[in-house]
């Protein structure tokens, strides 16, 4: 069977659920680019910081999967303004959700918001159950001068807009 693998049985995460907003981490993988997860950049409140916190989101695929890529639109969502986007990143791969291997990490820009962008492991991409996708830093100018006193929405928050895995179940 070949194709892209859709199957989003399941996710863990880190820091507070806004899904009573609409903007929870089931968010990022419900095949909508309308919807997507919100978390906080600091401490569970949304208190600014200079001080980011990564934030992730694991998805169990259901069964193993040889992921061919990742589908990404890093754009900020639920009203945040663009700060917000996800910039660095990184993605790991796990067979049995204890065991991971990142198979790709990077930085997004204001060039990639608004759109799918394809992602492609370098590693981790064989039997793949558990993905995680670590939000490892936003689009918010000079984070660490500029948080907590600039008026930036990056300050307080972290978003990702989709995340797609691509692939064919594991023979």
């Amino acid at each position: 069977m070949g194709g892209v693998e859709r199957r989003r049985l399941g996710h863990d995460f880190n820091g507070p659920d806004y899904g009573g907003f609409g903007c929870g981490p089931g968010q990022a993988i419900d095949n909508s680019r309308a919807t997507g997860w919100s978390s906080t950049t600091g401490d569970d409140n949304g208190d600014p910081t200079n001080h980011f916190v990564p934030k992730h989101i694991t998805v169990d695929l259901g069964r193993a999967v040889d992921v061919s890529g990742f589908g990404v639109d890093p754009s900020a969502t639920c009203g945040d303004g663009p700060s917000a986007s996800t910039g660095d990143y990184t993605i790991a791969t796990s067979p049995d959700g204890t065991t991971w291997t990142d198979a790709s990490s990077g930085t997004f820009t204001s060039d990639d918001l608004g759109r799918i962008n394809l992602v492609t492991p370098v590693a981790g991409s064989d039997s793949v159950r558990y993905v995680r996708f670590t939000i490892r830093g936003n689009q918010t100018p000079g984070f660490a001068t500029s948080c907590p006193g600039g008026s930036y929405a990056g300050c307080s928050y972290s978003d990702l807009s989709e995340l797609e895995v691509y692939g064919s179940p594991t023979p």
